[in-house]
């Protein structure tokens, strides 16, 4: 077989999902011919895809080397060199091809993009040539390219915003280089909005023109945009767009009706007898991390299960060579869903949207579950279009504060406030707090003295930008010396308090901590963070005898990830739960928990009480309980 046709199979393995496979294929042919550049080219794809960035800029940069000219080797290189902020290096390889090819205005776009200004680019003095009012639109996007090119050169981004929307526009959206470009733009003053509308806008065309990758990875983006592009994510546009989820429901109707192995489950499912009394309930998760609060949950389900009544599947599209899955410990996470008897069935290799959705379809059609209960819909939108083909009787979701409104789901557990919004039959909210080992952090080491007041938040980084926060904290700091707080998995204290502060001295980030537990124990009081607030760290603190202060939900307002807070339906105690956006009455009760000792141990005793309710035996007890009585007949 000649390296052309060794290529092609490579290609077609890549495209097929066998990326393990398509990988040894191509490097074998470098091994057979080493200045094969496709070769490289298409290796260093899928090594990015894999994770592996640093082999493939050295494998793009050896085809490079071999072939200058190679223009598509050259923009990956560029693509992965801006991902890892290496512009410094992208820009001067992209002036080098543009000497030799002062033509490809595509390029010149992206130059312009990444430096702000026009490099090697000839300046024409008409900003609107007479081509950008042609009647043939091949001629109108050269004109808007050659003005883009004048008002990239002389710093004019407004100038330059509205010539990328005319060419996004008049190419349907559909040309990466003109989306990226635009994006970058919109980076610069954080429009995390208008990022989020243009790639819906992308999503929209690719839908359109059945360009299902292209549209899941689009939807994808455009949900997490502030995530990957927002200066400081705090998930202030964490919302459900119906027009996102109208599409992936249109995706479904459309598969279930070309996609055989879907109709055949259907059809076998409804004229299939009971064989048996025991059920299977089958749980879609974005992934096995260890570091995700809402494992917690399934790890409970999972180990407490009656094995005697249900067997219990695990699915995931995320696969198991992730860089995710890798650094997040998915295998261990996987070994402990197996040793409780729980089947897992996840991609080995990683695979494209579209064929992440056909193994998760041909995995459950296998298995035939009588339930499926999804982590997320509308947050990837690969579940959300399983979720829409209905391949079990019962679907149900467990909602981790965040609202989806999903149209094909049956049971929903979720906070209160959500059974106002809800289109499904409601239950509380599933979370479980198992007995916890800690061995306390000493505070020396964190220039604590033993006998401060230790306040303690546990979060993600981007939930500590709340200002009215830190206003109300600082206010009670101030007024007591040796009062200090933790902020377990804050990064950096000059983010949140930027400037001068009284209390800087005494607030200690500690970062990403895995030892959660080490700093509860150490701890005094815990402060749920607001106005949006916390779940499973309240429970946690609550078993370590810490009694937890929190706001009460606000049942009559909106909902809002940015003001939501479900502490109170765990802490359960009036003299820990505050009204809502009382802050004056939060400082009181602060105070009084720091000024005294006796009323605070009091308090830490029975929160600890009440944290029995949500034992890991007795929440699995009520879910299978409830899963039980929707299962009848089924």
């Amino acid at each position: 077989m000649s390296a052309e046709e060794k290529i092609k199979t490579g290609e077609k393995l890549a495209e097929q999902g066998n990326i393990d496979d398509a990988v040894s294929v191509f490097r074998e042919v470098i091994k057979g011919d080493p200045k094969n550049t496709v070769a490289y080219n298409n290796l260093a794809v899928l090594r990015h895809a894999q994770g592996d960035l640093s082999e493939a800029i050295q494998l793009l940069t050896t085809a490079i080397e071999y072939d200058s000219s190679y223009r598509e080797a050259i923009c990956n290189l560029v693509a992965i060199l801006t991902e890892v902020n290496q512009e410094k290096i992208a820009v001067p390889l992209l002036k080098n091809y543009l000497m030799e090819r002062p033509e490809d205005k595509e390029l010149h776009i992206l130059l312009n993009a990444l430096e702000g200004e026009s490099g090697e680019v000839e300046i024409k003095k008409d900003i609107l040539p007479s081509a950008a009012f042609s009647s043939h639109l091949s001629e109108r996007l050269e004109g808007l390219q050659v003005a883009l090119q004048t008002q990239m050169s002389q710093q004019d981004f407004s100038g330059a915003e509205t010539s990328l929307k005319r060419l996004a526009a008049l190419t349907r959206h559909q040309n990466r280089t003109v989306i990226d470009a635009l994006v970058s733009i919109y980076r610069k003053d954080d429009r995390v909005p208008e990022i989020m509308t243009l790639l819906k806008n992308a999503a929209g065309e690719c839908f359109e023109n059945k360009k299902w990758d292209e549209f899941f990875e689009f939807a994808y983006l455009s949900i997490y945009a502030e995530i990957f592009f927002g200066k400081s994510p705090n998930y202030q546009y964490s919302r459900v767009d119906e027009d996102l989820s109208r599409y992936v429901r249109l995706y479904a109707k459309s598969k279930k009706a070309s996609d055989k192995r879907i109709s055949n489950h259907l059809k076998k499912r409804s004229s299939a007898k009971l064989k048996s009394n025991k059920k299977k309930i089958g749980f879609v998760l974005e992934g096995f991390s260890d570091r995700q609060a809402p494992l917690k949950t399934y790890y409970s389900l999972a180990k407490n299960h009656p094995q005697e009544q249900y067997d219990i599947i695990f699915y995931s599209r995320q696969a198991l060579d992730s860089p995710q899955a890798l650094a997040e410990n998915y295998d261990n996470s996987i070994k402990n869903l197996k040793s409780w008897n729980c089947q897992v069935r996840c991609p080995n290799s990683r695979l494209t949207p579209s064929n992440q959705i056909d193994f998760l379809i041909d995995a459950i059609t296998k298995d035939k579950p009588d339930a499926l209960i999804f982590q997320t819909t509308y947050f990837v939108p690969q579940y959300g279009a399983v979720a829409a083909l209905r391949l079990a009787p019962i679907q149900a979701a467990l909602e981790h504060q965040q609202a989806e409104y999903c149209r094909d789901i049956d049971l929903l557990f979720t906070p209160k406030k959500l059974y106002l919004d809800s289109l499904s039959t409601t239950y509380p909210p599933l979370i479980s707090q198992k007995e916890l080992d800690a061995k306390p952090i000493n505070r020396k080491e964190l220039g604590i003295p033993n006998d401060a007041t230790v306040l303690i938040s546990v979060n993600r980084h981007v939930r500590y930008s709340q200002p009215i926060f830190w206003e109300n904290l600082s206010a009670v700091m101030e007024s007591n010396a040796n009062t200090w707080f933790v902020g377990v998995g804050l990064e950096s204290v000059d983010e949140v308090i930027p400037g001068e502060s009284k209390i800087k001295e005494r607030i200690r980030a500690t970062g990403f901590k895995t030892n959660v537990a080490d700093y509860l124990a150490m701890a005094d009081i815990y402060l749920d963070l607001f106005p949006s607030g916390g779940g499973s760290s309240v429970l946690e603190a609550m078993y370590f005898e810490i009694p937890a202060l929190c706001f009460e939900q606000d049942f009559c307002a909106p909902y809002s990830i940015n003001s939501e807070t479900v502490s109170s339906s765990f802490v359960q105690h009036p003299e820990l739960i505050i009204a809502n956006k009382d802050y004056s009455d939060w400082q009181k009760r602060l105070l009084h928990l720091i000024k005294n000792p006796e009323f605070r141990q009091e308090k830490g005793q029975q929160v600890k009480a009440t944290v029995s309710e949500f034992a890991p035996k007795l929440v699995a007890q009520r879910f299978f309980s409830t899963m039980s009585s929707h299962l009848q007949g089924t």
